[in-house]
C-alpha cells in the first residue's frame, strides 16, 4: 500500500524535512535519539514515512550514536 494513497501527497510533503526558513530541519533533531532501545526505532521509522532528506538523515543519526559510544567510553575510562 503506498504511502501517498494512506496519507495524502500534501500531507507528506508538509511532514517532510525540508530546511525551514529559519534554516531548521524542524523535527529530524529527533533522530540524535536512534540510538535509544524500542524509541529510536520509531524515531527512525517516523523519518523514513516523512521522507526526511538521507543526509540529514546519516549526519543526525551518525552524531548521535557517536555520542553515546563517546559516553560509554568515557564510563568505562573512569571505572578502570
Amino acid at each position: 500500500m503506498a504511502w501517498r494513497a494512506v496519507f495524502g501527497a500534501r500531507r507528506i510533503r508538509s511532514a517532510r524535512n525540508v530546511p525551514d526558513p529559519d534554516g531548521s530541519v524542524g523535527g529530524a533533531w529527533g533522530l540524535l535519539f536512534a540510538w535509544v532501545p524500542f524509541v529510536g526505532d520509531v524515531f527512525v521509522l517516523g523519518a523514513g514515512l516523512a521522507g526526511t532528506r538521507f543526509a540529514v538523515f546519516v549526519v543526525l543519526v551518525t552524531a548521535g550514536k557517536a555520542g553515546r559510544y563517546w559516553l560509554v567510553a568515557q564510563a568505562v575510562a573512569k571505572v578502570s
